[in-house]
Parts: C-alpha cells; structure tokens; sequence
C-alpha cells in the first residue's frame, strides 16, 4: 500500500505492515512485467527482515512493521516462512529457473556441474520478461537465440 494514501496507517493490521506471502507474489509478478531488479530487491529485503527477527526473538511473525521490520502480531506460523525459503533456493541454490506467473518451462535441460542450461520456455508476447537462472558460476547473462538479453 503506498503509505501516502489517505487511508494507510502504521500501525495498522492489513494496511501498516508487510505480510512475506504477499511480497512473494510481488517477487514473481515482478518477473512477468521485465522487473528483476525490483524483484531481487523484494527477495532480498523479505530475507533480511525475516533473518533479523529470527535471530533477535527466535519467532516466525506473520507480519512485519513497515517502517522498522520488527515482526508483530502471531508468529507459529511456519508456513509464512516458505517464501523465505523459495527466495533463498531461487538466488542461491544452482540448478533453480524462475520467471513470472505467466509462462512455464517447456524443456528444461542443466548440465550435472550446473553450470550450462538449455531451456526453452512459453512467455507471455508483447512485453519484457525477466528470467532467473541459477548457476553454480555467478553472474552471468544468457542469451536468447543466440543474442545477447538486456
């Protein structure tokens, strides 16, 4: 929520904090609109408050303040960290291929070191488009048919 509409409040339950699941949806739209520096800044970001509340309470929170990242509110919730886990694997774990809600692998082939991938997917036409690929050997651009990818 842009925290300059009229109805936006700090300390509010759905509209003053940040919720782990709804930035992951952010993180995977981010691909599908060409937005890979947005999305690594939202992975990057939901890791770091998530890291800093489990190493200060030890607690898995639901929800975490926009303006200090303190986490709040019920917190055994195991499955609010899967987001957390899915952003790890996608940047750091070789052999991951993400990109946006709207394509899908059509052949996916890496080589055993994962450090050569021939993949080719179904994206959606007509606009930029943001794959990730996880090498063990970073960081690299891949080119698409044989053209190097902005």
């Amino acid at each position: 929520m842009d925290q300059r509409a009229p109805c936006a409040s700090t300390t509010g339950y759905w509209n003053g904090t940040v919720w782990t699941p709804h930035q992951w949806f952010i993180w995977k739209a981010s691909f599908g609109h060409g937005r890979g520096e947005l999305a690594h800044r939202t992975a990057a970001k939901g890791r770091e408050v998530w890291s800093d509340e489990i190493a200060q309470s030890g607690r898995c929170c639901e929800q975490f303040d926009a303006i200090t990242g303190k986490g709040s509110d019920w917190h055994p919730f195991g499955a609010l960290s899967s987001p957390v886990v899915r952003w790890s694997a996608a940047y750091r774990r070789p052999g991951r291929l993400k990109f946006g809600l709207d394509a899908r692998i059509v052949t996916r082939q890496w080589n055993a070191t994962f450090t050569r991938l021939q993949a080719q997917l179904a994206l959606a036409p007509a606009r930029a488009q943001t794959v990730l690929a996880t090498f063990t050997q970073y960081p690299r651009r891949l080119p698409r048919n044989g053209k190097p990818v902005p």
